[in-house]
Parts: structure tokens; C-alpha cells; sequence
């Protein structure tokens, strides 16, 4: 009888469950909505979608449709049914010249266990399981479009007019742009081909990747930039990534961020805090920084206003002037004219040009390493603590040393090799 009476109850138990799971099973249903409306040339799209997907199809018709799709599934018909209506219900209201598109159908939504509470914008909650909503939005060709995106993904054709997009949580697959284009992005990641005229971005740890643009502002925090192509660079930075081939002019204020670009730039102007900047090339460059690694391969003019604990390598320079430095290392491949003032700097240069007119060091602790080769050359020096070495073959013309202080005049022709200041180091191949 035991035995018979815990089968009963298992049995009874199995019913339960059965019965639980089943009246648990969610209510899926799908809706397709379309609405369109003829708009004029110059339409102004303003659009603000959450939580749909979004694909943007351009066609040659002075008209703007949008078809979406909803999927729901939920513990109850009534509750599916209400979240549908809600999506169906979105506003698509021309006014003038602006067509107002806003696909938002809640105010907040809570998942917990697969299972969401949603509360819709009339202020009722409803609980459902999954849901998908798909957009797809034909516009004139050269319509304008101001988007606001939240939390999905957009996929847009080419495009003729002015772009804005406001996105957070979002993918952007997007192809060419032939006017302006604006960004403002968190959370997100954009992959586009190319921007036509200027491009805006302001970002905070968004990934960027496109094949080129005009001129192009940037503020940024925490993102990654990669083109082949841009015009000039204004940028302002924070612990960010950037990956440019090539770049007409650039202009960057950066702390925590690398650069890296092919470019071979007019105008570079520079304000770096612990950053890695490195680009081929360019004509004219200013610098002010700490603590940065700088790599330029050639250099028409580069001009240092205040550097510290910097490490900078150039390969080629024409003119180099250093106005003010604290314990900064200079690897220097060949340079024309060099002037630095510092305070316990290293520099090292490669080689002299044949056509060199001066190298002039004024500082404390420093030391200056240049392999002068078969370049002839003059030597002033005027230095308290000195240590200097110096090729045999330069004739001395004047030398005085009392009180550990060194005065030396050197040398038959070339330019002048000049060292002023307090325990410097001097070494001359």
C-alpha cells in the first residue's frame, strides 16, 4: 500500500508539472505594418528607432515608405497583442519639409530569466518572452537624414544628402556619403565606405573603419579609428586609437593615444600627453608634450615649444628648433640646422649633411653624441664641467680652461657645431 501511494503521488506530481508547463508555453505571433507618404525634394528625415533593426534603401521617388515586421512570443495573447499595437502605433507625421519617424514603443524595459517587463509609453507594464522588430525605410536619394538610433543595428545604402546619426549600442553598415556626415556615437561600432565632403565625429568607445573622407573633427574617448584617406585632421583625444594611410594636414590634442598613419602631411600641430605618434612625413611640424614617443621620417621645419621625458626619432630634418626641454631623448638621423635649450636631454644625430649651418646646445646635464663623418665642421663651446671628445684633426684656434670651465673655438670651415651650459657631456665622430 506504500509502495502504490508514492506512485499516486509522484503521478500527481508529474500532472502538476505537465500542467504548469504547459500553461507556460508563450503565444508567439508575427505583423507586418506599412505606411508611406509623398514628401518634397528637399525632405528632412528625422527618425528615432530603438530597438528595431533598421535597413535604409534609397530610390529616386519623392516618396518615403517604411515596412516593418514584429515578432512576439509571451505567456499571454493579451499581452502580445498589446506590445504589437504599441509598435504598429508609431508616429509617421509630415510636417512641411520634415518627416518625424519615431519607432520607440516603450519606456523601460527589465529582462530577467529570458523573460522581459516592459513598460510601454502609455504607462502599462506587460510581460513577455523574445521579441524582433525589422525596419526597412525607402527614402529619396537626396533626401537629408537625422537619425537616433538605440540598441540595434542599421544597414544603409549609398547616400546623396547630409547624414546625422546619434547612436548608442549600435552597428552601422553604411556605404558612400556624397555630402556631410555626422556622428555622434557610444558604444558602437561603424563600418563605412567613403565620405565625400567634411565628416564630424564625436565618439566614446565606438570602433571606426572607412576608406576616406574630407576634413574631418573628431572628439573622442576610448574608440579606434582606421581609414585609407582623409583631408585634415582636428582632433581631440583621449586614450584612443588611431590608424590613418594618409592625411593632408593634422592638428591633434591627445592624452593616452596612438597614432599611426602612412601620410605624408603639410601642417602638423601637435599637444600630446603619454601618446605614440608616428606618421612618413611632413613640411612643417609644432610640438608640445610629455612623456610621448614621436617617429617622423622626414621633416621640412619642426618646431618645439616645451617637451618632457619625451622620445623623439626623426630621420631626416631640415630645421629643428627645441625651446624648451626637460630629459628628453633625441635620435636625429640627419638634420641641417638644430637649436635645442634643455635641461638633462640626450641627443644623438646620425649623420651631417654636407650643408649644415648649426647645431646649438644650451643646457645642464645634457649630453650630444653626433657622428659628423667626413663633414667638416667648427666647434664653440663655453661649458662649466665639461666632457668633450673631440676628432684630433679639428685645428684649435682658442681654448681656456680654469675653474672647470672649458672655452673652445675649433675648426677651419663648415657649419659650427655650438654647446653653452652646465656639465655637459660632448662627443663629436
Amino acid at each position: 500500500m506504500k509502495k502504490q501511494f508514492n506512485y499516486k503521488l509522484l503521478f500527481a506530481v508529474f500532472l502538476l508539472f505537465v500542467a504548469g508547463w504547459t500553461t507556460a508555453q508563450d503565444f508567439d505571433t508575427s505583423k507586418t505594418i506599412n505606411k508611406t507618404t509623398a514628401v518634397p525634394k528637399n525632405v528632412r528625415i528625422l527618425m528615432d528607432n530603438q530597438s528595431g533593426d533598421l535597413k535604409i534603401v534609397t530610390t529616386n521617388e519623392n516618396t518615403v515608405s517604411i515596412k516593418t515586421e514584429i515578432d512576439v512570443s509571451g505567456p499571454s495573447k493579451e499581452n502580445v497583442e498589446k506590445v504589437i499595437s504599441a509598435v504598429a502605433d508609431f508616429a509617421f507625421n509630415l510636417h512641411g519639409e520634415d518627416l518625424e519617424i519615431n519607432t520607440r514603443f516603450y519606456k523601460n524595459l527589465v529582462a530577467t530569466n529570458n523573460r522581459k517587463t516592459i513598460t510601454l509609453l502609455n504607462g502599462e507594464k506587460v510581460r513577455i518572452g523574445e521579441f524582433s522588430i525589422r525596419h526597412e525605410l525607402q527614402i529619396p536619394q537626396k533626401a537629408r537624414i537625422e537619425l537616433t538610433n538605440k540598441y540595434s543595428d542599421i544597414e544603409m545604402q549609398s547616400f546623396e544628402g547630409d547624414a546625422r546619426f546619434d547612436l548608442y549600442s549600435s552597428n552601422l553598415y553604411a556605404g558612400s556619403f556624397a555630402k556631410n556626415v555626422s556622428i555622434d556615437s557610444k558604444y558602437s561600432k561603424i563600418k563605412m565606405q567613403d565620405i565625400s565632403q567634411k565628416a564630424v565625429f564625436n565618439f566614446y568607445d565606438t570602433d571606426i573603419a572607412f576608406n576616406s573622407c574630407g576634413d574631418a573633427n573628431i572628439e573622442s574617448q576610448y574608440s579606434k579609428f582606421e581609414a585609407a584617406k582623409t583631408g585634415t585632421l582636428s582632433i581631440d583625444s583621449y586614450d584612443d586609437k588611431f590608424y590613418f594611410d594618409y592625411a593632408t594636414n593634422i592638428n591633434l590634442k591627445a592624452r593616452y593615444s596612438d597614432f599611426v598613419s602612412k601620410a605624408k602631411a603639410s601642417d602638423v600641430l601637435l599637444d600630446l600627453y603619454d601618446c605614440n605618434f608616428k606618421i612618413e612625413s611632413a613640411q612643417y611640424v609644432t610640438y608640445s608634450g610629455k612623456y610621448s614617443e614621436m617617429e617622423i621620417n622626414d621633416a621640412k621645419e619642426f618646431k618645439i615649444t616645451s617637451s618632457y621625458d619625451d622620445n623623439i626619432q626623426l630621420t631626416e630634418v631640415g630645421k629643428l628648433e627645441v625651446k624648451e626641454s626637460k630629459y628628453g631623448k633625441y635620435r636625429i638621423g640627419n638634420v641641417a640646422a638644430f637649436t635645442i635649450d634643455g635641461y638633462n636631454d640626450a641627443v644623438t644625430i646620425a649623420s651631417l649633411p654636407s650643408h649644415f649651418s648649426e647645431i646649438n646646445m644650451v643646457g645642464k646635464y645634457g649630453k650630444l653624441t653626433i657622428n659628423a663623418g667626413k663633414t667638416p665642421f667648427r666647434v664653440n663651446f663655453n661649458i662649466r664641467y665639461p666632457k668633450v671628445d673631440i676628432p684630433e684633426s679639428i685645428k684649435i684656434i682658442k681654448q681656456t680652461k680654469e675653474d672647470s670651465e672649458l672655452q673652445l673655438i675649433g675648426g677651419e670651415s663648415g657649419g659650427t657645431i655650438s654647446v653653452e651650459g652646465y656639465d655637459m657631456k660632448v662627443v663629436v665622430n
